[in-house]
């Protein structure tokens, strides 16, 4: 994992210079987006834990072996799964590419099973469905326009939001001070 430096420091860091780059307007944005990117990470993390399960369970049972293409395609998923949900947690440039993949894979994959009209029905096999599309969601929302979270240089989550944080207290407190300049003139003009 990567070390911050502190705006104090004698040299700023890569970081610092890039957290000064967004507007104050987009904190925000990007912290939400931050907070998706960790909530994609968990599910990426739960997905292969289950996936894990899966396949571990189905080798044992014999289903899918490591010579064929399709025993080699079950781990090679499984293997991404998790590399996709350590890459994400970490921020790191790979993992934002690895969850952009996954994630136009989930959607490609809702809008190819919602194609065929027998499955605009309600049943509990639309339910890996509403994963999938949440998950591309997810990551769509996570993963696309949010370059400055990832990689080496990278904002962290906890700097974004110490100064999302600060920049919504600045905000109140302008609003607090223009109010009581309103009140004050009211009373002036009375």
């Amino acid at each position: 994992m990567r070390l911050l430096r502190r705006s104090s420091d004698s040299h700023a860091s890569y970081s610092d210079t890039t957290l000064a780059r967004i507007h104050p307007d987009e904190l925000g944005y990007f912290y939400r987006r931050s907070l998706a990117i960790y909530v994609f990470a968990a599910a990426m993390g739960l997905a292969f834990v289950v996936l894990l399960a899966v396949v571990a369970v189905g080798a044992s049972a014999g289903a899918a072996q490591v010579a064929s293409i399709p025993g080699l395609g079950s781990y090679a998923t499984v293997a991404f799964f998790g590399l996709a949900a350590l890459g994400a947690y970490l921020r790191s440039g790979w993992g934002r590419w690895a969850g952009m993949a996954i994630a136009l894979v989930c959607l490609g994959q809702v809008a190819w099973y919602m194609a065929d009209l027998n499955h605009w029905k309600l049943s509990l096999e639309g339910v890996p469905t509403a994963v999938r599309m949440f998950l591309g969601w997810l990551g769509g929302v996570g993963f696309f326009g949010t370059d400055p979270l990832f990689g080496r240089d990278g904002v962290g989550h906890r700097e974004l939001k110490e100064a999302y944080q600060a920049e919504r207290q600045l905000q109140e407190d302008l609003a607090r001070v223009h109010a009581m300049d309103q009140r004050s003139h009211r009373d002036r003009a009375a």
